[in-house]
């Protein structure tokens, strides 16, 4: 579910800040851009504060997912390239905060392969699910993200409730 909604989002993105920079290269690789930027400050967060509990993720998903929904590119049409920056930095936001969620997650997982192949048949899902903007537009495909998060957050109670937190084994490194 994380890998279905992060490729949603992705998508989204990409298609918020055409409507800025234009249907060019330079789209993608903005985006491309922030994302792995936000990657990289949400595994950097988890190895400073591995314990960041999953309920103040998931609600500052939640929030980052309402806020890039509510930004309309109109807003920053015409103003200087930084702001626009920035707003591709709000309208991505989620992707940090799901980033969290993905890498305590993946850093609690006993078996990686599996954990990262899921992962992986998700952004396959989300692929699939790219599709339904045809009927229900552009925008809408947030809200589907935000449907996927939810199945995800919703998933990963059930299965907690399964293994309290002290059970949950940490791999090490071999």
């Amino acid at each position: 579910l994380l890998g279905a909604a992060f490729l949603l989002m992705e998508v989204y993105a990409i298609n918020r800040l055409a409507l800025l920079f234009g249907t060019t290269w330079l789209v993608s690789a903005i985006t491309i851009g922030l994302v792995l930027t936000l990657i990289v400050l949400a595994n950097l967060t988890v190895a400073i504060a591995p314990r960041i509990p999953y309920a103040v993720s998931y609600l500052a998903l939640f929030a980052s997912l309402v806020a890039s929904f509510s930004l309309n590119p109109d807003l920053v049409l015409g103003r200087p390239v930084m702001i626009q920056y920035l707003y591709g930095l709000a309208v991505l936001s989620p992707v940090y905060f799901a980033g969290i969620i993905f890498a305590r997650s993946f850093r609690l997982s006993t078996v990686a392969g599996t954990a990262l192949g899921a992962n992986i048949l998700g952004s396959a899902l989300g692929g699939w699910l790219e599709y339904s903007t045809m009927a229900l537009g552009i925008r809408s495909m947030l809200l589907v993200t935000a449907a996927l998060y939810l199945g995800s957050a919703v998933s990963l109670w059930l299965d907690r409730r399964k293994v309290p937190d002290s059970a949950a084994v940490v791999p090490t490194a071999d």
